[in-house]
């Protein structure tokens, strides 16, 4: 098993994924890898590395890692783009 040290953070995995065009549902490809300031939570605590986009967030916004209390803020990020999946008749 490998040591807690070498393994990616969740989110560092998620978004590595998504930059490089492998996220199964969202691209910024076709903004050209524009980024854009948007709006995120981000977690207090000097130990996580947890942000969530503003959008996805919920009312009374808790880490979701580490359960502690967050920070509105700004990053810039690729924009989403939602792929609708064509329905079979």
């Amino acid at each position: 098993m490998t040591p807690a040290a070498e393994r990616p953070i969740l989110g560092q995995l998620t978004l590595n994924r998504f930059l490089k065009g492998r996220h199964p549902r969202l691209t910024s490809q076709d903004e050209g890898g524009k980024l854009f300031l948007t709006k995120i939570w981000k977690c207090k605590s000097p130990d996580c590395k947890a942000w969530v986009r503003e959008e996805f967030a919920t009312e009374e916004q808790k880490c979701p890692m580490c359960k502690g209390d967050m920070l509105r803020t700004m990053k810039h990020l690729p924009a989403l783009v939602k792929k609708v999946k064509s329905r079979s008749r």
